[in-house]
Formats: C-alpha cells, sequence, structure tokens
C-alpha cells in the first residue's frame, strides 16, 4: 500500500486558523485509512518544514527502535523543532484541548509540551470511522505490513496443491503473538 502523508496548505488556500482545519481536510479531499493529514507546518529557527516530513522522519526513527516493525505510534514522540508555524513564519500556538479538536477531525498536529511533540494518531479516514484497523495509524500500519510480510513470505507457495501438509506449514510457521516476536526474529 501507498502511505500518504498529507500536509494541509498552513496558508490562506488551506488553514490559518486551526477552526478552519477541519473544512481544509474536507476540501483535500483525504479520507483515506492509508493517509495521515497533518497541519501546520514546524520550524527550526528560521528554516520551515512540512509537518508530514517532520513526522515521516519520526515514524521511521521509531520503527526502526522496533526492529523495523511498525506497531508503536509517533504520537508524543519529540519533535526537534523550535515552533510550529504557518507558511509565512507566523507562529501556531495549539494547546491540547485544540490539538484534540484537530485529532478528533482525523489531523494530527504538534504541541509544546516540555518540548514539541508530534500529537495524533489517527487516519484521514477518522471521524468517518472509528474501525480499530481503520482509525489508529499504528494499527493500519502494522496491519499493512503484516499482509506483505505474508505474501512476500509464502508467495512460493502460491498455486502448489492445498493440501494439509502445506497448509499446517503455513500456520506452523506464521503464529507469533505479538508484534514484538516479529522484531525479535528477524
Amino acid at each position: 500500500y501507498k502511505r500518504q502523508y498529507l500536509d494541509i496548505a498552513a496558508d490562506s488556500t488551506g488553514a490559518t486558523v486551526y477552526t478552519a482545519v477541519k473544512t481544509a481536510k474536507e476540501k483535500l479531499g483525504a479520507s483515506s485509512n492509508h493517509a495521515a493529514v497533518f497541519w501546520p507546518k514546524g520550524a527550526v529557527g528560521e528554516k520551515i518544514y512540512c509537518l508530514s516530513a517532520m513526522a515521516a522522519a519520526e515514524t521511521a526513527a521509531t520503527d526502526a527502535a522496533n526492529g523495523d516493525v511498525p506497531y508503536e505510534s509517533p504520537s508524543n514522540k519529540d519533535l526537534k523543532i523550535t515552533a510550529t508555524v504557518l507558511d509565512d513564519g507566523t507562529e501556531v500556538a495549539l494547546d491540547q484541548e485544540q490539538a484534540n479538536l484537530l485529532n478528533g477531525q482525523g489531523v494530527i498536529t504538534a504541541i509544546n509540551a516540555n518540548g514539541f511533540k508530534l500529537w495524533g494518531n489517527n487516519t484521514a479516514a477518522y471521524p468517518s470511522t472509528t474501525d480499530p484497523k481503520d482509525r489508529w495509524l499504528a494499527v493500519r500500519r502494522f496491519f499493512d505490513w503484516d499482509e506483505n510480510n505474508f505474501i512476500l513470505t509464502y508467495f512460493q507457495k502460491v498455486d502448489k496443491p492445498g493440501n494439509k501438509r502445506l497448509i499446517q506449514s503455513i500456520c506452523l510457521l506464521y503464529t507469533s503473538p505479538s508484534p514484538r516476536d516479529y522484531a525479535a526474529s528477524r
């Protein structure tokens, strides 16, 4: 699956205040369970970065710390930024209540809580879906990873006779009680 990390424009074509983010998300057409939506942007000094890029880096670092198994959310992890900003550099200071409102609209943001943290776990499909496998970013990413892992591991068995021995061999090889076991077996 193609994972999409999408930014709502942090200008007049998107949203310049948090209360306009929901409408901007709808205008963007972001509603996939394989997508995550971000607003506003992050700044390091004068340099401005898309929050999606910062989140992608944090996601990759979190996965790497877990044996490259994507089961932990990047939310509430430190972002190495000095401010959250609009495209023009205007600072945006969201409190936790405002950030939670955005999360409730399926938008991930950042808050300053003893340093900036990525804040939010919902895919773009939320709030239209509340099914945990489609709502939560870490859950969706793990299920996608698990499906891909299964296909890559057992592809050579496609078109083999579907006998009891083949089915038992797949079931024996593919039983693991937790994501940590996947990471430990790599």
